[in-house]
């Protein structure tokens, strides 16, 4: 039979072990839990890197989009000043028919008059 100080250095043994067993499982779960921070410091850095790699990609595009609309509006102020020239040039021709057509015009009335002069000089020898 065991006796009393058996029983109690038995039972400080049991509650030393548990002790010992919750440090263990403390200690175990505060290593896992420093692995699991390790890990998502890591994929932090790594996230941080991609939004860097993406900023630099998105102020390349923003300055390619800049020097394209600088392009097309350039293009557009030459196609406009090409197009002011075309107009211009036009409205010469335009102005040089329409004198011309004048011109025209005045040069068949002296034919017409001619012809009705010719007409009548004509109906007096039949």
């Amino acid at each position: 039979e065991l006796s009393s100080s058996q029983t109690l250095s038995h039972d400080g043994g049991f509650f030393n072990r548990l002790e010992d067993d919750e440090v263990a499982l403390k200690d175990g779960r505060i290593e896992r839990l420093k692995l699991e921070l390790e890990r998502k410091d890591a994929e932090i850095q790594k996230l941080k890197n991609v939004i860097t790699q993406w900023e630099a990609k998105y102020k390349e595009v923003k300055a390619r989009n800049a020097q394209l609309l600088k392009m097309l509006q350039e293009g557009e102020m030459k196609d406009k000043a090409e197009i002011l020239l075309q107009v211009d040039e036009s409205q010469s021709i335009k102005n040089e028919l329409t004198i011309q057509v004048t011109s025209l015009h005045a040069a068949l009335e002296q034919e017409r008059s001619k012809v009705k002069v010719l007409q009548a000089e004509l109906a007096k020898y039949q």
